[in-house]
């Protein structure tokens, strides 16, 4: 099998943390078209908790890797996998962004 490179890795790993972001932001986009109001302590109940699965899944997208490598005492390339993965949420985050003011105009 072949190895893949940390900076695919780090894509690959920003990927699926925006993949997730858009599908519960279709998510909710489409609880608010069919105008689905819960009671609000139950509304409230579930935003938390979404937060709550949200933080773990995209920890485990962000960190997981690098923390195996941790623990195989590979640091540098834990940190590296580390850094590629901001550094590509960086950069979706800066297309987005220009995507607005794109689409915008």
């Amino acid at each position: 099998m072949k190895k893949l490179s940390f900076p695919f890795i780090g894509f690959l790993q920003a990927i699926g943390v925006v993949a997730y972001v858009a599908l519960v932001s279709g998510f909710m986009c489409l609880l608010n078209s069919v105008m689905i109001e819960p009671p609000e302590i139950i509304g409230m109940m579930m935003i938390l908790l979404l937060l709550v699965f949200s933080a773990g899944l995209t920890g485990m997208l962000v960190f997981g890797y690098p923390i195996y490598l941790a623990l195989q005492k590979q640091w540098k390339e834990a940190l590296l996998v580390t850094l590629y993965t901001f550094l590509f949420l960086f950069l979706i985050g800066l297309l987005l962004i220009g995507s607005l003011f794109l689409f915008q105009f």
